[in-house]
């Protein structure tokens, strides 16, 4: 199967801490939060219901459609992220947008106490391939990189990103 390609949004904390984009760049690897539910790659869930089962007695989210979106974005960084498939980080600096570009190298795994001080811990190791300003990619890459979840599924655009990548080289 060819490699499939990524959005992974990584935590903004507050004023004061350095943001999670800031900590997964400069140590290579992208990660998602959730990390009050412990070590997300040992569940054993492999579908959406009994994540969102967990997810219900460990008190997180209030409601049914908040739930399922928290699993499937677990489930897809936990499960369906490959080595080999494409991640593009977001930033979200003062200035403008940058997006930063990596290859996938590990399954997904977890850090108990991070060394590095970032909230999210269940983690895969990335190669960072290229960086791109937001306002040198397409319209349409523009807005599915905007959107509000935390990993999200970019395969329609693989052309453009494989482009990208091309050029930094």
């Amino acid at each position: 199967m060819s490699r499939r390609y990524w959005g992974v949004r990584a935590k903004v904390r507050g004023e004061t801490d350095n943001p999670d984009y800031e900590i997964c760049r400069d140590n290579n690897f992208v990660a998602i939060g959730w990390s009050e539910l412990g070590n997300l790659t040992k569940f054993s869930y492999n579908t959406v219901e009994l994540l969102k089962q967990k997810l219900k007695e460990e008190g997180f989210y209030d409601n049914e459609r908040a739930r399922s979106k928290a699993a499937y974005q677990i489930l897809r960084f936990t499960k369906e992220i490959e080595k080999g498939d494409v991640v593009i980080l977001p930033t979200y600096p003062e200035g403008p947008i940058i997006y930063y570009i990596g290859e996938v190298l590990s399954d997904a795994y977890y850090v108990e106490n991070p060394s590095d001080e970032a909230y999210s811990k269940t983690r895969r190791e990335v190669k960072w391939l290229a960086k791109v300003s937001r306002n040198n990619i397409s319209e349409k890459l523009k807005r599915s990189l905007f959107g509000r979840g935390t990993v999200f599924n970019i395969d329609k655009h693989a052309a453009e990103i494989e482009k990208i990548i091309e050029q930094i080289k």
